[in-house]
């Protein structure tokens, strides 16, 4: 299965270069395309609001990034040295990415940033974990970018749960976690390799309805309840 897709992946990642400068609508195009690549089944619970928008989610796989691009056009907000890794880096770029800084004292820069993408009528999708997880548990939420809420008019916030449900047609267990969820020191290469002999993966987004900053309500505050209701149904 792994040498059927390597040629496969070498295709997409070809047509992502040539592409993508030209014909940037292709974003989604190309996620849809790299999950059937990968095998990977998605079942949708729910609708995703018309941009402008907010989109909200649990974080523990590259993965994610694929199976949310799939469903909408949207800008994506990895983590600033993504930038810098070969290949993929480029490729992040040519898909829209904003690169964010966690320092306090650099944030500010990704929040204008996201404020004008904002304003080009798009999906702005956050993972306010900060970092990936092992899939079962839910780290808290940090708020900082919440603040795009607060600095647009009435903007809405779409809480998405993202659930991987089976491998192969297995349950997730204590074995296939490790090798879906990509956390701690593992390594991208390696990770991904193991995510390729995988016949089949099954993979679920329950889409939230979407929620408004209420009076009085801090970015604090509008965090904590995306993070119940995606823990919920987490």
């Amino acid at each position: 299965m792994m040498f059927i897709r390597l040629p496969l992946l070498l295709l997409w990642v070809l047509a992502s270069l040539l592409v993508l400068p030209f014909f940037p609508r292709a974003r989604r195009w190309l996620c849809a395309a790299l999950l059937r690549i990968l095998s990977i089944d998605v079942q949708v619970s729910g609708k995703i609001v018309a941009a402008p928008a907010l989109v909200v989610a649990n974080h523990c796989s590259y993965l994610d990034v694929a199976l949310l691009g799939a469903q909408r056009e949207m800008c994506f907000t990895p983590k600033s040295d993504v930038r810098s890794w070969p290949l993929f880096g480029y490729i992040a770029v040519l898909f829209g990415s904003i690169f964010v800084n966690r320092s306090p004292s650099k944030a500010k820069i990704a929040q204008i940033a996201l404020l004008e993408k904002l304003k080009t009528e798009i999906l702005v999708c956050v993972f306010p974990e900060g970092t990936t997880n092992d899939g079962r548990h839910l780290l808290p939420f940090k708020s900082s970018l919440f603040s795009l809420v607060e600095a647009s008019d009435n903007l809405p916030v779409q809480p998405i749960t993202i659930k991987y449900l089976s491998c192969d047609g297995e349950p997730m267990n204590e074995v296939t976690w490790p090798q879906i969820a990509w956390y701690g020191d593992a390594t991208f290469v390696a990770h991904f390799l193991g995510v390729l002999r995988f016949r089949k993966i099954k993979a679920s987004l329950y889409i939230h309805e979407p929620i408004y900053n209420q009076v009085g309500e801090g970015r604090k505050e509008l965090a904590a309840r995306c993070f119940e209701l995606i823990k919920d149904k987490l």
